[in-house]
């Protein structure tokens, strides 16, 4: 059976969703699933993008469903690291997911959803050296997740993303994580449109050549009617790329099977 491993509910403060609806569409849907709140902060709205880890892990609804593993999404930033240390040891969460929505450096936040008066070189410079440093700073995620985030966002600047301009430090990103056995998340929010598939072509490609083995699939769903989204086409992908599809139980990789 097929995994969504990136799945929202009303714990994180974006989406409605509770976990019983949840756990109903993947039913009708022939799926399972793991719910990834998010657990990261800005530095601007404090705890916003928080939530009570205590009450989640508690929570009765997500227990009884028997097609929903536990997990968080951690906003990785290395002032954070004490405390993500914290959540992996507890060993309560079947998935951990770590993923890069800001830089905070030296009392500067920067949001990755803007360009920032950055040409697209010099943005994706920034964004690829921020995702080196979170992947070499830890060693308690399972999966990174949503490398291209912040394609969603630039549509601003047109024309390709240059993902040739910054392999190098792709490549190291990838390779760090093929050497702390992190997975790579087949985010597949955007696999309907034809550029994302080719970059994601060339993405997992990259990590496959990086001594990356394992792809989860999360469709990152906020609503009912993007959970597993494009999964057919995240198959094909990663049957090209050579990759195997896992998803994560206790902590440990299990393939996925159609």
């Amino acid at each position: 059976m097929l995994v969504d491993s990136h799945l929202h509910t009303h714990y994180s403060s974006d989406c409605q969703l509770s976990p019983r609806q949840v756990a109903e569409q993947l039913k009708i849907m022939g799926l399972k699933g793991v719910i990834t709140d998010h657990y990261d902060f800005d530095h601007t709205e404090g705890d916003h993008f928080t939530f009570d880890v205590e009450e989640f892990l508690e929570d009765t609804l997500i227990k009884r469903q028997k097609n929903l593993g536990r997990g968080i999404e951690m906003g990785l930033r290395p002032e954070l690291r004490e405390r993500f240390e914290g959540f992996a040891a507890r060993k309560e969460f079947d998935c951990l997911l770590g993923s890069v929505h800001y830089e905070y450096r030296e009392g500067v936040l920067f949001d990755f959803t803007k360009s920032h008066g950055l040409g697209l070189v010099d943005f994706y410079t920034k964004y690829w050296r921020s995702m080196v440093d979170a992947v070499e700073d830890n060693g308690y995620i399972h999966v990174f997740a949503h490398v291209d985030y912040p394609t969603r966002y630039i549509g601003e600047y047109g024309g390709d993303i240059p993902l040739g301009a910054v392999a190098n430090l792709i490549q190291e990103c990838f390779r760090i994580m093929a050497r702390k056995e992190i997975s790579l998340e087949l985010n597949t929010r955007r696999l309907n449109e034809r550029q994302a598939r080719l970059q994601w072509q060339w993405l997992l490609r990259a990590f496959r050549e990086s001594g990356g083995e394992t792809v989860t699939f999360g469709s990152d769903a906020h609503t009912l009617q993007a959970i597993g989204r494009h999964f057919d086409v995240a198959l094909e992908l990663a049957k090209e790329a050579e990759l195997t599809p896992v998803y994560y139980k206790d902590g440990m990789a299990y393939p996925m099977s159609k």
